[in-house]
């Protein structure tokens, strides 16, 4: 029996979901290629996960998807993304700024207490100011 492939995904996780749907209405299918996924990584390698049906089937399932995706909301890439934290970002920045000034205030600090501390190359003699 020839197979023809009627969706492809990144996600193993879409192609099942789809596979479940076409099996719910009693059209056999399978998801191939989603092991490849490991294979690559956290690299994004194109659609490797597919589902295939019969032949036979292949326009029935098609018909199907197609119903499925135009049922969903369309999301816009922002929604996808999530929004940007500027609030978060800006805390982070300030609190890294606050960190450097403390860090130098700090070795200005310990810079002028070793003014008046002993020269450990020449023995017990205070410094010179």
């Amino acid at each position: 029996m020839a197979t023809t492939t009627v969706f492809e995904s990144q996600l193993a996780v879409e192609a099942h979901m789809i596979s479940d749907l076409l099996r719910q209405v009693e059209i056999p299918s399978q998801v191939l290629g989603e092991y490849l996924q490991t294979g690559a990584g956290e690299l994004p390698v194109g659609n490797l996960v597919r589902v295939v049906v019969g032949g036979e089937h292949a326009a029935e399932a098609r018909a199907v998807i197609a119903e499925w995706e135009s049922a969903q909301p369309a999301m816009p890439l922002t929604a996808a993304i999530g929004p940007t934290p500027v609030v978060g970002v800006s805390r982070y920045v300030l609190v890294f700024v606050l960190g450097a000034l403390a860090g130098a205030a700090i070795m200005w600090a310990a810079q002028q207490d070793s003014a008046t501390a002993l020269d450990n190359d020449r023995g017990t003699e205070p410094l010179a100011p």
